[in-house]
């Protein structure tokens, strides 16, 4: 069966928000910000990107299934959205240089790394995501990593 990636829409709210809050995380906006990967009638990773600025986006949350850890489905939606931020944004104008940032648990940090990123100072990331794990009560077992990919050769 083939693997569909779409935005969301409110019948995949429900499924969505479990296997974000089975991550600690929940929705990051709104549900048709978020963007899904499919197998049939199952979400299999959910996901959601937002712009920042004219050149930077940030991803606010990623998560896969438990069960399709491993198979390429966290890597494939990210690949998508790396590819090509502006479609996962609701934009319309494409971009030659742009950068991703996120801040990963510090369990997913090797994913991350295969996908692109490389870790950074959380002074690269923009407000308020530069402070977003200060206060935070399990940023000791979270170790979180702040992230960023940069495309294009003026970044």
């Amino acid at each position: 069966m083939e693997t569909t990636i779409r935005f969301a829409c409110l019948e995949d709210e429900e499924q969505l928000k479990a296997l974000l809050v089975g991550y600690g995380m929940d929705l990051a906006g709104e549900i048709n910000e978020h963007v899904v990967a499919r197998q049939g009638d199952q979400i299999i990773a959910g996901g959601m990107l937002s712009q920042i600025d004219d050149d930077v986006y940030h991803l606010e949350v990623l998560a896969v299934s438990e069960q399709w850890q491993r198979t390429g489905a966290g890597r494939l939606l990210l690949s998508k959205m790396i590819e090509a931020p502006w479609l996962y944004c609701h934009e319309s104008s494409p971009r030659e240089n742009y950068s991703i940032t996120t801040v990963a648990r510090g369990d997913a940090l090797p994913f991350y790394i295969t996908c692109g990123f490389k870790p950074c100072s959380f002074l690269e990331l923009t407000e308020p995501y530069a402070e977003q794990c200060d206060e935070c009560p399990d940023r000791e077992s979270c170790q979180p990593v702040p992230m960023i990919l940069r495309r294009g050769d003026k970044i």
